[in-house]
């Protein structure tokens, strides 16, 4: 892409992404060429899936349970609020 963006105008930059990424948060920067070097674009993208869609008929089963819990990767603690 080239042309020039005048000053507080904006430029609309589409990008593709690959649908098969797994589910996370991937951070990455864009770099951008000017006439006064080059600028640092911090990109984002959040990965997120459909739950599952379950059924349950509550008729066949005797017993209920609840579980509360945290989600625990090496030794470190999710903070994450998809989790």
């Amino acid at each position: 892409i080239s042309g020039t963006i005048p000053p507080d105008g904006e430029w609309e930059i589409n990008f593709s992404i690959n649908t098969q990424l797994n589910i996370s948060v991937y951070r990455d920067t864009v770099f951008v060429s000017t006439l006064h070097g080059e600028e640092q674009l911090l990109v984002r993208l959040e990965v997120l899936k459909e739950p599952p869609q379950w059924t349950v008929n509550p008729a066949q089963f005797s017993y209920t349970m609840n579980i509360t819990a945290q989600v625990v990767l090496n030794d470190t603690l999710s903070r994450d609020i998809y989790d």
